[in-house]
């Protein structure tokens, strides 16, 4: 079963983790930065998988 995920449950997890990569000593600058190069490739591959044809079920 899958588990409906809320944007306050992904803002937390993402909260937590740059926590813990502050307190292991990573720059906060380099975090956002890397945070945001992924939000840009999976933005890209949705992009991608909405133009794809749409296959039917059978």
């Amino acid at each position: 079963m899958v588990e409906t995920v809320h944007p306050s449950d992904v803002t937390e997890a993402l909260r937590i983790v740059v926590n813990r990569l502050v307190g292991a000593g990573i720059d906060p600058n380099t975090i956002v930065h890397s945070l945001l190069k992924v939000a840009d490739e999976v933005t890209e591959r949705c992009r991608e998988i909405e133009a794809a044809p749409k296959q039917e079920v059978s």
